[in-house]
């Protein structure tokens, strides 16, 4: 009888512990493949906010559809903070003053904090882009 006890207690010993290993690895994985999607989602909004911010004259459907898709990306993964300065954002472009500069500055310390890069107080900065008119 306790020759059984020797064998069973180290083998269940051995399955809970290697079940303990793959839960927590597990949860580890999908950890880290959530913070890897939202990484990429981020830089996507951040990259389609700056584009369509450098224009200086009135969007086209595409360019609003661009905007559109940084906006609900932004909804969906971003702060509270970045959703606010989103909405904030949307009401200046119906305003026609568009210069999210705030939103733009809050994404690039959120994603400089996740990529673990030293934080950059900068101002965001681009170029801005005025489409000649054929005269």
């Amino acid at each position: 009888m306790e020759c059984i006890f020797t064998i069973i207690i180290p083998i269940a010993t051995l399955v809970l512990g290697a079940w303990l290993a793959y839960i927590s690895s597990s949860k580890i994985s999908l950890k880290n493949k959530i913070r890897e999607k939202r990484i990429d989602y981020l830089i996507k909004a951040y990259t389609l906010i700056g584009h369509v911010s450098s224009r200086a004259i009135l969007f086209d459907s595409s360019e609003a559809d661009k905007l559109n898709e940084a906006v609900n990306l932004i909804n969906l993964l971003g702060t509270n903070e970045q959703i606010d300065l989103a909405r904030k954002m949307i009401e200046k472009i119906e305003s026609d003053n568009l210069v999210p500069d705030d939103l733009l500055l809050d994404l690039k310390s959120d994603l400089r904090k996740e990529l673990k890069l030293k934080k950059n107080h900068e101002k965001v900065f681009r170029i801005k882009v005025v489409e000649k008119k054929n005269s």
